[in-house]
Formats: structure tokens, C-alpha cells, sequence
């Protein structure tokens, strides 16, 4: 479908526009039933969907993604590749979290407790968002 443009919003090389829905993740703002997107312009005439608003993954620091990326990788060694989506109580990765950042307070250094407790907090996020929480409650 061909963008529409909304009259009044350009700035610079920004323009907004709109694009009717299609379904999908709701990421962006809507006008009606229209999803509005920021288009960027290049020097050389190319246009992109703005990135606003879908991270800037360039600004979590490298090496802090290495370790958690390093525990992910030793618990595929033991327990076989995302074996933790099948689901865990959520109070175990909370006291994972805990206990790992409380390790690491006390200096101990015979694994890396921050990328633990960073493992089980993503552990956590990502049940928040897709469910699997082996103790939820449901009404």
C-alpha cells in the first residue's frame, strides 16, 4: 500500500506518513485506524522507516552482551539450546537474579554473577511478554 502523506508534518529530513494497518505488533502511534511512521530521507535519495521507538541496540555496551551471551551458550551446553522457554516459576528466576547480584557484591569470582543475574532477569522479561511463568496465577 502506498503511503499517504500527512499535510504539516515534515521537518528537515523527516516526514511522517501514514500507512493503513495491516495487523501486527502495536509499536507506533495511530491516527484512526492509520499507523503513522516517521520516514527518514538519506543524502543520496534513499528513505527508511524511522528506527524511533525500536531500540537503540547500539547503545547496550558490547561487552556486557558477550557475557549474558556466554551464559546463554554454557546453559545450552548442559541443559540443550532454549531449554528455559519451557518455563520456570517465577520465583526462581527472581531468586536467581538476587542471588547471583548478591554474589557478586561479595566478590566472589568463580563465575560470572552479573551475566547470571542479567539471565535471569531477561528470563523474567521474557515471560512477562510471552507468558510461562510455571506459577502464574490465572483467574
Amino acid at each position: 500500500m502506498k503511503p499517504q502523506k500527512i499535510e504539516g508534518k515534515q521537518d528537515g529530513n523527516v516526514t511522517e506518513f501514514a500507512v493503513p494497518m495491516t495487523g501486527g505488533v502495536v509499536d507506533h502511534k495511530y491516527v484512526g485506524k492509520t499507523k503513522v511512521e516517521t520516514k527518514e530521507t538519506f543524502p543520496g535519495g534513499a528513505t527508511r522507516s524511522s528506527s524511533k521507538g525500536k531500540g537503540r541496540f547500539d547503545l547496550i555496551p558490547y561487552c556486557a552482551q558477550l557475557r549474558v551471551a556466554r551464559r546463554y551458550e554454557e546453559g545450552a551446553e548442559i541443559h540443550g539450546d532454549n531449554n528455559w522457554r519451557n518455563g520456570q516459576p517465577r520465583w526462581r528466576l527472581f531468586c536467581g537474579a538476587i542471588r547471583h547480584l548478591f554474589q557478586a557484591l561479595a566478590g566472589l569470582k568463580d563465575e560470572d554473577h552479573l551475566a547470571a543475574a542479567v539471565w535471569n532477569i531477561y528470563g523474567i522479561m521474557y515471560f512477562e511478554e510471552h507468558g510461562g511463568f510455571t506459577d502464574e496465577v490465572t483467574e
